[in-house]
């Protein structure tokens, strides 16, 4: 009788093939998922927590990090502030990974889509906290003034806290790995970028929702 070549299956094979009607016991999907658990993580490791969609997502998460007892949103608006005065007196520097660009160059590509491409205009809009609507003199409702990876780095620098963005994926039915988002029950936690320096003892994780129309920050709580 020839059975599937999966261990501890008892069907029968599928015509020629080496395996069974389960599609999880073709030996190419075994390859997939197993290559799928070494380069992520498990979702017991962390635990999700919520932030507000309010602009200062990113912000309030890394206030969550902090847990210094002081009011959150007092918090992330210092965390804000602090770090855009990081990013104005480093603008000269280089931003790793780039290919040269500087800090300041680098504000148009990541703040550029709300008109927010220079050292001044990062001024004069950073200057007021993400979640808060800002109407200037003219009438005019200031840009959104959201969290990014060049946010990120400046509090890895100044904080000296090493930083981890997790992505969420899964394995779909067709055996191809995807992005998802938390309603999943299958996902788990995918490095997709971090800032590290040997020297910094501490680590900052957060979780970068990107599969809905505005991409949202959350904190996570290492288990």
């Amino acid at each position: 009788m020839n059975l599937c070549s999966f261990q501890g299956c008892c069907n029968i094979k599928k015509g020629e093939l080496d395996y069974c009607h389960l599609r999880s016991h073709n030996d190419v999907n075994n390859k997939i998922i197993k290559e799928f658990e070494e380069t992520t993580v498990p979702k017991n490791k962390f635990e999700i927590i919520p932030v507000p969609r309010d602009g200062a997502c990113m912000f309030v998460s890394l206030a969550k990090y902090f847990n210094s007892g002081e009011e959150e949103e007092i918090c992330a608006r210092r965390i804000q502030m602090d770090l855009m005065e990081w990013v104005i007196e480093n603008g000269n520097k280089e931003f790793p990974n780039s290919g040269g660009i500087l800090i300041k160059d680098f504000i148009e590509l990541v703040h550029g889509e709300e008109d927010i491409t220079n050292l001044d205009e990062y001024k004069y809009y950073y200057s007021e906290y993400a979640g808060d609507e800002v109407i200037d003199e003219d009438g005019e409702v200031f840009p959104e003034r959201w969290g990014s990876i060049l946010e990120l780095f400046a509090f890895h620098k100044l904080f000296t806290i090493n930083v981890n963005i997790f992505l969420l994926k899964k394995i779909d039915r067709k055996f191809n790995v995807v992005l998802c988002s938390k309603r999943s029950r299958e996902y788990r936690f995918y490095l997709s970028e971090k800032f590290y320096d040997i020297r910094f003892e501490n680590e900052c994780n957060l979780y970068f929702n990107t599969i809905y129309k505005n991409p949202h920050w959350e904190f996570l709580n290492k288990k």
